[in-house]
């Protein structure tokens, strides 16, 4: 049985990587980062809010590529340092495709190799990068 402080299912790996996020009900793609993933759902670092049960097509951009998977929003909070919103988001439909058979890979390549997951944001897409807020 899972304890009542932690209920996930599968371990999630720290790992910050550049993800843009497609809502369903804005139809306006944003940009944010991962805090944590697995192969069930991840949590992100995000300007923009996303209200509960919002479906968001997300575009994870992996060093193999780019892995597109439907997700959905499971909470949003506000607070973050830097008027920022932390997101979770589980995956849905995450069976047997491609895009799914990607990042089961890449996970597993992090539980294997700790430094790979830890060492940073991998080269992207100028759009993808966050500076902080002065304060």
């Amino acid at each position: 049985m899972v304890s009542g402080q932690e209920r996930r299912r599968e371990e999630r790996i720290r790992v910050s990587i550049p993800v843009r996020c497609h809502p369903s009900s804005e139809g306006k793609a944003f940009c944010a980062l991962s805090i944590d993933l697995s192969f069930r759902g991840m949590r992100i670092l995000s300007e923009t809010f996303l209200p509960v049960d919002e479906i968001v097509r997300v575009d994870l951009y992996l060093d193999e590529g780019i892995v597109t998977l439907s997700s959905q929003t499971v909470w949003c909070k506000e607070g973050h340092p830097f008027d920022r919103y932390e997101v979770g988001l589980k995956f849905l439909g995450c069976e047997d495709d491609e895009g799914c058979r990607s990042l089961r890979a890449f996970l597993g390549l992090c539980r294997k190799d700790p430094a790979l997951a830890a060492r940073g944001l991998p080269p992207g897409p100028p759009f993808l990068e966050i500076e902080p807020s002065p304060v």
